[in-house]
This record gives C-alpha cells, structure tokens and sequence, in this order.
C-alpha cells in the first residue's frame, strides 16, 4: 500500500476504521470478560469505555489528521511515532481499567452495606477464589465471628479466601428481614453518588441508584 496514494482526509479514515475495529474489541472485553453484569453499572463501566474511545477513537485518527501531508519526506516515521503513541496509551489504559476492575462485594454487615472488591487489592489466590465461586456477594469472616482462643491477629482483618465466605442470601430468612420482598445493601458508604445492591427472594442480585425509601427502584443490570 502506498500511503502518499492517500489525502489527508483518507489516511484519516483508514486510521479511524482500523482504531474501530481496536475499540470494539476492547468494548466486548470490557462488557462481558472485566466488567461483567452487575458489575457494569456498579462501577459505572461506560466510563472506562470513554477512556478507551478518547484513546483509541480520538487521539490517534485526530494526530494522522493533522500531520498527515503526503509530499512530506518524514510522513512514514510521523506515521510510526504516532502509531507508537497510541499503542502505548491505549496498553497502558487498558492495564489499569483491568487492575481497576471489580471482583466482588463484600459484606461486613448487612445493616452497613457493602464493599466493592476490586483485583489490583486482593491477592493471586483470593482472586482465583473468587472467579470460582457463582456469585459476586461475598460475607467477610473475622476472628469475632468464631471463637477466640488468643489474641486477635492484624491478619484476621486480611481478605483472603480463608475468611472471605459466598454470601448464600441467608439474609432473606432472618427474621429481621423475612416479610420483606427484597433488601437493600447500600454499596461503598460515603461515596457521592449512592448505589444500592438490591437482593430479591429469588436471589437476584441488581443494582439501583435508589434507596428503599424512594419507593419502587428502577434497577440496572
């Protein structure tokens, strides 16, 4: 293929086609494999979505664009450096959306909500642990939930798969909660935009930017 065949507005296309194709691979990676199901709205994923497309969409196609010049002797190394750039952004974006990307939710209490997990602050093996099990809800065991026979060690408050235990919706058959249809976990207490985990009697999990007291919720994945 020769480039300096092209105008400027056409090499620009076929960047931005190519970078498409990029994006749409990373989107199903995203939606379905780092941020899956309720995952997605819990940590509102469309953001991370945005960070690719800014990268991948904009700043790569908008560079050729703008140096794109076929009588220019330079044109294939601008072409390359550019190229690099991109790449390098896009690998770097991308790590960190993976490390950033939620496990979990963890409950200490129900009455206090619960806590979103996330992989780059658990270790290889509670991480494996975690993607075994068939369910996001996980009920955190400390040294004060079972018997004490010394003192109480920093590492009974370490998350490992020692004491992170699958949430098995008991919660729905203690008689604090029995009559209700559903419970309301609040998600990541302190944050500005509050985010309720919403447990129905058929042991679906959704999310809802609404508390209890707002009535009916309107739920998202």
């Amino acid at each position: 293929m020769n480039i300096t065949s092209y105008n400027r507005y056409q090499a620009f296309a076929v960047h931005l086609a190519v970078s498409f194709f990029i994006f749409l691979i990373l989107l199903l990676l995203v939606f379905y494999v780092w941020y899956p199901g309720i995952f997605f709205e819990s940590e509102k994923g469309w953001k991370a979505i945005a960070l690719i497309a800014g990268v991948d969409l904009v700043l790569g196609p908008l560079c050729t664009l703008i140096v794109f010049n076929p009588a220019k002797k330079s044109l294939k190394m601008d072409l390359a450096v550019i190229a690099l750039l991109q790449a390098g952004a896009l690998i770097a974006g991308s790590y960190l959306i993976h490390e950033r990307r939620p496990v979990g939710f963890l409950v200490f209490n129900p009455e206090n909500g619960a806590i979103t997990l996330y992989a780059s602050n658990i270790d290889k093996s509670t991480l494996s642990y975690i993607a075994e099990q068939n369910t996001p809800l996980f009920y955190y065991q400390t040294a004060y939930d079972r018997p004490v026979t010394g003192s109480v060690n920093a590492s009974d408050f370490s998350i490992s798969k020692d004491n992170l235990l699958p949430f098995s919706n008991e919660i729905l058959r203690d008689k604090t909660y029995s009559d209700r249809p559903s419970v309301f976990l609040k998600l990541d207490a302190g944050v500005k935009d509050t985010t309720y985990i919403l447990i129905d009697k058929d042991k679906n999990l959704e999310i809802t930017h609404l508390s209890p007291q707002d009535g009916q919720a309107t739920t998202g994945h």
